[in-house]
């Protein structure tokens, strides 16, 4: 797995609305986790292009936006739309094994996980048969 400053990468194609799996960052579970947050800088959003996302059906899905509207995670993947070749770091925190953090005077509950990732958008093609990366 290639990494960038020693957080995961992950890739994106340009020009089209997508989901990430988050299991190679987040393990298998991934999908069972409670999301609490993502975090996607400006600087993040503009060297991508990131048109604002937004998430359906989540009264019966939940799901956790950045509060710029650049991404949203649900179903234990990140749902993002760049533009423009580039990269970024997002940063998502979840709760592993409980529905909320616990500890303390809480009720039992998991602990907080949280994962940075850079994510590097570029065109699938590229026009010359590498798969955009020449």
């Amino acid at each position: 797995m290639m990494h960038i400053e020693g957080l995961p990468s992950l890739t994106a194609g340009l020009g089209r609305q997508q989901w990430i799996d988050l299991s190679s960052t987040f393990g298998t579970a991934s999908v069972s986790l409670t999301y609490l947050q993502v975090e996607v800088s400006d600087a993040a959003a503009s060297s991508m292009g990131l048109q604002k996302i937004t998430p359906t059906n989540t009264e019966k899905y939940p799901a956790v936006e950045d509060a710029n509207g650049y991404a949203f995670v649900q179903f234990g993947r990140l749902y993002i739309h760049p533009t423009k070749v580039g990269a970024g770091k997002i940063t998502i925190t979840a709760v592993g094994g409980g529905d909320h953090v616990g500890g303390g005077d809480a009720a039992p509950g998991g602990m907080t996980l949280t994962q940075s990732i850079s994510l590097i958008a570029h065109d699938a093609d590229g026009g010359n048969g590498t798969g955009g990366w020449l």
